[in-house]
């Protein structure tokens, strides 16, 4: 069951975001790319259970023969990865979503291709 939500913390986050993104709108978008990615650099050392379980979709997608670009989303890499080997990645990318993205459980492992 979903935690309830704080109402009061909800709004001071949005204002905290807006002022960050009416911040960066000062600068080139060069600059903001840059700042991005040092954001992005620190949520992968910081994240351990999410780096992990990306780093195993990527390694899955990597042993199906599927080629992995930066621009690559899980989703992408679920089509690519069900396209090439068979295998419905639907439930598993639904529950690796519903983790990341609204505080449900941890999703089991990426299931691993049959031999060919």
């Amino acid at each position: 069951m979903a935690r309830p939500r704080n109402d009061l913390l909800d709004r001071l986050l949005y204002a905290a975001l807006r002022v960050v993104a009416c911040v960066l709108h000062c600068f080139p978008a060069n600059a903001n790319l840059i700042t991005a990615r040092l954001i992005g650099n620190l949520l992968y050392l910081l994240d351990a259970r999410h780096r992990r379980r990306a780093d195993e979709l990527v390694e899955l997608a990597r042993s199906a023969g599927v080629r992995v670009g930066p621009s690559d989303t899980a989703a992408t890499l679920c089509r690519a990865i069900s396209a090439r080997t068979g295998l419905d990645l639907a439930r598993e990318l639904a529950a690796y979503e519903s983790a990341r993205f609204g505080g449900g459980p941890p999703p089991p492992p990426w299931p691993r291709p049959p031999a060919r």
